[in-house]
């Protein structure tokens, strides 16, 4: 049996998707529920700089935002190993 990918906390299950994040279907290992975690990769470029920048935007709109049925709900966001993460909840449709 292969081990699982972690990233601190989170037990990665499956990719959702990427672009300028990579977007993963994941279990928060502590509090023992699944989360959608968004991980973007820090580089040297400046084009990585705005992303992280806009991200951190987006998380503040979404605790803004907090309880419309459209918007996941942060959990957590911040740096760890050199990337910026975002985990949230999951729309039932994720799992």
């Amino acid at each position: 049996m292969s081990e699982k990918e972690r990233f601190g906390r989170y037990e990665i299950i499956r990719r959702l998707g990427g672009g300028m994040s990579d977007v993963y279907l994941a279990q928060d290992l502590v509090l023992s529920r699944p989360v959608v975690l968004k991980i973007v990769r820090n580089s040297s470029g400046v084009s990585t700089h705005l992303i992280i920048e806009a991200e951190k935007r987006g998380v503040c709109i979404q605790r803004q935002l907090a309880g419309q049925p459209r918007i996941l709900q942060v959990y957590e966001s911040g740096e760890l190993d050199g990337s910026f993460f975002i985990a949230m909840s999951i729309f039932p449709a994720a799992r």
